[in-house]
């Protein structure tokens, strides 16, 4: 996938490391299902989420969180990440 701000750049792993860990980020916040996030941000502001993961690593990703939950409009729910199926998971993952 190419970049839709600098074309002669490829998206890299890590831009999509970067994406996946503010989901995460953002749903243990609010207290939310990853698809939730997922489906409020939308395809097309993932691209351009995703085109700019190498400048917003940089940032505090706190204010990154701040910045998508009042842009997308994103809502306090009930969701209890550590309610799983113990036989599944032994450790939840805490965040990185």
């Amino acid at each position: 996938m190419t970049n839709i701000f600098f074309p002669d750049e490829e998206i890299r792993r890590d831009d999509l490391y970067f994406l996946c860990n503010m989901i995460e980020r953002v749903v243990r916040r609010l207290h939310q299902k990853n698809s939730y996030v997922v489906n409020a941000i939308g395809k097309d502001q993932f691209i351009r989420l995703i085109s700019l993961a190498n400048v917003l690593h940089c940032e505090n990703p706190l204010k990154i969180e701040d910045q998508w939950i009042q842009e997308y409009n994103l809502q306090e729910g009930n969701f209890d990440i550590k309610n799983v199926n113990k036989d599944l998971v032994q450790q939840i993952p805490t965040e990185t």
